[in-house]
């Protein structure tokens, strides 16, 4: 054979041995198997999504009535918790429970027409509400939610699926805008974490560091103050410095340091804490601030 015939014979062996295409039969199948395989997959997305609850309504109560005063105490612990996962200052942990008690005060007095919203949903916009007053920018609305997702669900792993953090997201959202409107969008408030600090530091130069240092006055004090806030009268009515010499004479009566009168002017210890002010109110206050603990107490 010639050199064309050969090609031609090469050509033909070629085809012959090449597998034969799928019928119809056999490509109906084909696409039936892939169809299912669809179906299957979608189904298995949905029982997913459906199994997949949303856990803040898992977790969290369902909505209910804020209501003012010492019954919002486990949602301002809850606040002072997550301030402390975040680590942020307590000028705006303050802040985030003065918004908290205002909204719960501001709601409670419209009666029926009282807005119903969950409580740990609340907390966690008002901590977004004092990240973005307080300029906080390090503090993300995602870290927000993922540590009060990880505060109220420890069991729980890490809140990582956009599905579940999406609806979350968009609760927090809501309730900020809620609390916004309802406070006139005025969230800034005077915080008395810069009052103590001055007054704790006239303390030191009455009685001087070693003594304050050895009776471990400061610490004492910031503690009262940062407990002070579970209590809405306390943090949204009485003035901040006020407070926050209620707390430090509280704190050295607690540890028993009567000072007496100074030598020189010959007033009393507490009169620099507040002048304008007779000692029966920072008494008055600081039992005030004493009924927390019993509220504490009763609470666990």
């Amino acid at each position: 054979p010639t050199l064309s015939e050969r090609i031609l014979m090469a050509n033909r062996q070629r085809v012959r041995s090449r597998p034969p295409p799928p019928g119809k039969s056999q490509a109906r199948s084909a696409s039936a198997k892939y169809q299912v395989k669809k179906s299957t997959t979608k189904r298995s997305e949905g029982s997913s999504s459906s199994s997949s609850k949303d856990p803040f309504a898992e977790s969290f109560s369902k909505p209910v009535e804020i209501v003012a005063g010492l019954e919002s105490y486990p949602y301002t612990t809850f606040i002072l918790q997550l301030g402390h996962r975040l680590e942020m200052p307590h000028e705006a942990v303050h802040s985030a429970i003065h918004t908290f008690h205002r909204f719960s005060e501001a709601n409670d007095s419209d009666g029926d027409a009282a807005v119903k919203v969950d409580p740990h949903i609340l907390s966690s916009a008002c901590v977004f509400i004092a990240v973005k007053s307080e300029e906080i920018p390090r503090v993300r609305l995602r870290d927000i939610v993922t540590c009060a997702f990880r505060l109220l669900r420890p069991d729980k792993e890490v809140l990582a699926d956009e599905d579940v953090y999406m609806p979350l997201r968009t609760r927090v959202i809501d309730a900020e805008m809620t609390v916004l409107k309802r406070l006139g969008f005025v969230v800034k408030c005077d915080t008395p974490q810069k009052y103590l600090l001055h007054q704790l530091l006239l303390f030191t130069q009455w009685l001087g560091a070693d003594m304050c240092s050895r009776y471990a006055l400061a610490p004492l004090a910031c503690s009262l103050l940062r407990d002070a806030a579970h209590s809405g009268d306390l943090c949204v009515h009485v003035p901040p410095e006020r407070l926050a010499a209620a707390c430090v004479y509280l704190a050295a009566k607690c540890l028993k340091m009567d000072a007496g009168k100074c030598p020189l002017s010959g007033i009393e210890w507490w009169k620099p804490l507040s002048f304008d002010r007779s000692e029966d109110e920072l008494r008055s206050l600081s039992v005030s601030i004493m009924k927390i603990y019993q509220c504490e107490i009763s609470a666990t």
